[in-house]
């Protein structure tokens, strides 16, 4: 269980994993209507902070969090398992890049639908494309790892 922690690999995913957890609080963008009202854009939809109901739901965008969520913990528990873990990681990525397309789409449906006197995009918005960094740099690290790993095999 040691081996698991001391690997940088680890270490990647683990905060990738911190990230696409904190999605599920944060908010992603703040909106400003005409009206003065104050909307929050989060991972389960728009929200009225002043009537405290939501107006759109963002039913995808929550089950995406939350499947890429699960392949974390099973990424950094199949430590054991490098190819698998690898494959597991470039899923995560695919996963991430429709994420980024998907929060692209649903900020630009809001865009339209909302009439706004201004809106700002929170830092949250980038955690998808931060934690793709970080997995495809711990798929390097398990890469590393596997050809260190077959190479010993061959020298024995």
């Amino acid at each position: 269980m040691f081996n698991m922690i001391q690997r940088i690999q680890t270490l990647y995913l683990f905060s990738a994993l911190v990230l696409t957890i904190l999605l599920f609080f944060l908010p992603l963008a703040e909106i400003i209507t005409v009206n003065n009202q104050l909307l929050l854009f989060k991972s389960s939809g728009l929200y009225d902070t002043e009537a405290g109901e939501i107006i759109i739901r963002t039913a995808p965008l929550i089950i995406l969090i939350a499947v890429i969520t699960f392949l974390y913990f099973i990424a950094i528990f199949l430590f054991k398992r490098r190819v698998v873990q690898a494959r597991v990681c470039m899923l995560n990525i695919l996963l991430h890049a429709g994420l980024t397309g998907l929060l692209i789409y649903y900020l630009t449906f809001i865009y339209r639908k909302v009439e706004m006197s201004g809106s700002g995009i929170q830092l949250a918005v980038l955690f998808p494309v931060i934690s793709m960094i970080l997995t495809y740099m711990a798929y390097r690290s398990i890469h590393r790892d596997e050809k260190l790993v077959r190479s010993a095999d061959t020298i024995r």
